[in-house]
């Protein structure tokens, strides 16, 4: 995402990963990202999560997302369900890493909701800082806002701050306290770059 404008610089910069080799198009670069995705595909049932609408998920999202990450990179599928989460570290209820995308069967088919009454700065998905070609899709978020006493404006169902190359598709984010997306940049945040909604 541009913050202001639209360049021939952005638009080769958005051609031009962090490895150093260029892409042709920007198509060819997320084309190429799909298909890293597309090898290792596991589910996050294989790692312990239940998607009753009752168990705390989040240990088994975050430990299928590492074995995915550790592998280079894939598909953690999160079949139909309800996925209860709750914060885990630095704010985040479920954190992907650079090459994993998390990928539902549908919005309203497979759920990620937050806790029931969670504390405030709860961030239901975000990121690993300076993250590279990560997906998020076919899914419903909800934030349960009327049962969080204590939130705030900064409870995101998405949260992206440092990295590049992130496509979010077939995504519905539902009652959150605060923004349902929340890109945020700054001084600490030095760059966020193609992000595709």
């Amino acid at each position: 995402v541009a913050s202001a404008g639209d360049s021939n610089a952005e638009i080769v910069d958005a051609r031009q990963p962090a490895s150093g080799s260029a892409f042709p198009t920007l198509k060819s670069r997320l084309d190429y990202a799909d298909a890293l995705l597309s090898d290792i595909v596991l589910d996050v049932k294989m790692f312990g999560a239940k998607g009753d609408g009752i168990t705390d998920d989040s240990v088994a999202f975050n430990q299928t997302i590492l074995k995915v990450a550790e592998r280079g990179g894939g598909v953690v599928l999160v079949p139909e369900g309800t996925y209860i989460v709750s914060v885990q570290d630095d704010n985040l209820c479920i954190r992907l890493k650079s090459n994993v995308a998390l990928v539902g069967k549908g919005m309203g088919i497979t759920t990620i909701k937050l806790k029931a009454d969670s504390p405030a700065w709860n961030r239901i998905i975000g990121f690993d800082a300076g993250f590279e070609n990560c997906v998020v899709a076919d899914l419903t978020i909800d934030g349960q806002k009327d049962t969080v006493t204590a939130g705030n404006e900064h409870m995101a169902g998405i949260f992206v701050a440092t990295g590049r190359n992130l496509k979010i598709s077939n995504v519905e984010i539902k009652n959150t306290r605060g923004d349902n997306i929340q890109l945020y940049g700054g001084a600490s945040s030095p760059f966020l770059r193609d992000v595709f909604i």
